[in-house]
């Protein structure tokens, strides 16, 4: 079984947003670690702009 780590979790929700997005924003809502992960994403992807 792999490690999971918070950057790790970061890239593979960052993929997965960007595979079901279809260009639609995404809110990512979190707690706790998960809030960690969250911020991650979003140096990962920052918001999009037109």
């Amino acid at each position: 079984m792999p490690n999971v780590t918070a950057s790790s979790a970061a890239a593979d929700l960052a993929d997965l947003i960007r595979a079901i997005d279809a260009g639609r924003p995404c809110l990512v809502v979190a707690h706790s670690m998960g809030g960690v992960v969250a911020t991650a994403v979003a140096e990962l992807a920052p918001t999009r702009r037109p």
